[in-house]
């Protein structure tokens, strides 16, 4: 679904002029939802220690680099695999971004300028989003959500069967092929 719908409604989003911070922000937090329901799976599939499951416990998926350290120690899964250092960082960012502009109007604070360790805005400044920013985020949420997809596979094999039922519905229906004229 992330793929399929979430992605593409932000980028068209992004594309008609929207508001970018929105975007920034709803792409944080598809991901957040997304890295949640394979954690989850995870944790309840892949026999762990106490410790390994206490990772997880009530876990909000936006603080990226945690996000990465956590999926990586417990599971071997590397969601920043391929990225460039400087797309890591600005990744970072935009993830410590999400919380001003969901809970501080896109108005930088104190704590994000801290966590963050963006010293190019002041307290109380209005941080904007380009639309080639919003559209950099997207893809790599994209690439980050691809890496833990894999990962998850690379432990449990996807069954065949599920797949090509699912292809099937998804597929055009064909026409009806008329009944058999012949009589017996």
């Amino acid at each position: 679904m992330l793929e399929e719908i979430t992605i593409p409604r932000l980028r068209n989003r992004i594309n008609v002029g929207g508001a970018y911070e929105d975007c920034a922000r709803d792409a944080v937090a598809a991901f957040d939802s997304f890295a949640a329901q394979y954690a989850r799976q995870l944790i309840q599939r892949v026999p762990v220690t106490p410790g390994r499951k206490a990772l997880f416990d009530g876990m909000r998926f936006h603080n990226l680099r945690t996000v990465a350290d956590k999926f990586k120690v417990a599971f071997d899964i590397d969601i920043l695999k391929g990225l460039k250092p400087e797309d890591v960082d600005f990744i970072t960012l935009l993830f410590h971004r999400r919380h001003v502009y969901e809970h501080n109007a896109g108005e930088a604070d104190e704590k994000y300028i801290a966590d963050s360790g963006d010293t190019l805005v002041r307290p109380r400044q209005i941080l904007r989003e380009t639309q080639a920013s919003a559209h950099r985020l997207v893809g790599l949420v994209l690439k980050m959500a691809r890496n833990l997809h894999h990962g998850f596979h690379e432990i449990f094999p996807p069954e065949e069967a599920p797949i090509q039922e699912y292809a099937k519905r998804r597929s055009p229906i064909s026409p009806k092929t008329p009944p058999d004229q012949s009589t017996a």
